[in-house]
């Protein structure tokens, strides 16, 4: 508590980890520092505040960081398909194509709905890899 008697909450918590997440000059340590001052708090995270951690471990290529909080969040909360979107567009840009399927499989298989840009990016990957019939079939199941 401060000299005021007000503490941060869940809401003020996230608000810091957007903007700072939106500094490409602030690295994955200054972020993570602010998660964990959160939890020092005794201040709960939510499934957005994990969206967010992973969006900003991924824009920093720290795709490891990024999974540990992907875990997390699982033990938490339902996964949803924002917390999956920088992870499958991580994938793509490093060009994995196995990664990102299995991640986009995962979905579908704990009922995770796939919104257009996850769909858009595996047709995208499958084309490029030269998986034409995958492209095929996964533009079949958007439909």
């Amino acid at each position: 508590m401060n000299a005021s008697g007000i503490m941060p909450n869940t809401e003020t918590y996230n608000h810091l980890i957007y903007a700072h997440s939106r500094d490409n000059s602030t690295d994955t340590s200054k972020i993570e520092n602010i998660y964990l001052q959160m939890l020092a708090q005794r201040v709960e995270p939510n499934h957005y505040t994990y969206e967010l951690l992973i969006d900003a471990m991924c824009k920093r290529n720290n795709f490891l960081k990024a999974s540990r909080f992907l875990n997390e969040m699982k033990r938490k909360f339902p996964i949803t398909n924002v917390a999956l979107n920088p992870i499958i567009r991580h994938q793509t840009l490093s060009g994995d194509i196995n990664n990102a399927l299995r991640l986009y499989n995962q979905m579908i298989s704990v009922g995770v709905e796939p919104n257009l840009y996850i769909y858009t990016t595996i047709i995208s990957l499958a084309t490029v890899s030269s998986r034409h019939s995958l492209a095929v079939k996964i533009f079949k199941e958007l439909l």
